[in-house]
């Protein structure tokens, strides 16, 4: 018997690809110009609110300028 070089052999299963997860991971990059800067800004937040990793000190920052802005009484100019 002779296979097709592109055939799938009978006694072989076919699985189908799982839908891709999203994924969890987030990467920030700074220009060169703005790390000094920026690390010691997420120095000085990590250290005076007690926050061990960047990785909560920038959710904690994001979380507090969400809610910031939308506060009511806010005027955006």
């Amino acid at each position: 018997m002779r296979i097709h070089r592109n055939s799938i052999p009978t006694n072989c299963s076919i699985t189908m690809p799982f839908p891709k997860t999203t994924q969890n991971r987030f990467q920030l990059s700074y220009k060169s110009g703005e790390v000094e800067r920026y690390q010691k800004m997420e120095n000085e937040i990590m250290h005076k609110l007690g926050i061990c990793t960047r990785s909560d000190a920038i959710k904690y920052s994001i979380r507090n300028t969400y809610e910031t802005i939308n506060k009511p009484d806010l005027v955006v100019v």
